[in-house]
């Protein structure tokens, strides 16, 4: 029976570590992508899967 309730909220808190890291992700990433677009407006594009591609910097 303690073996069980520890699972459950081992399952609990890693649940919740987790959701806490995805949302920390996409704060990091907004503000990546914030500061991509005030250096290089099109310079640095974030992809809807969160993934952050690089193209070519226009130097005119």
């Amino acid at each position: 029976l303690l073996e069980l309730k520890l699972k459950r909220s081992v399952k609990m808190i890693s649940e919740k570590v987790t959701k806490n890291l995805r949302e920390a992700g996409s704060w990091l990433i907004k503000g990546l992508q914030g500061y991509a677009d005030a250096v290089h407006p099109q310079g640095a594009v974030f992809s809807h899967t969160n993934t952050l591609y690089m193209y070519p910097y226009n130097i005119a």
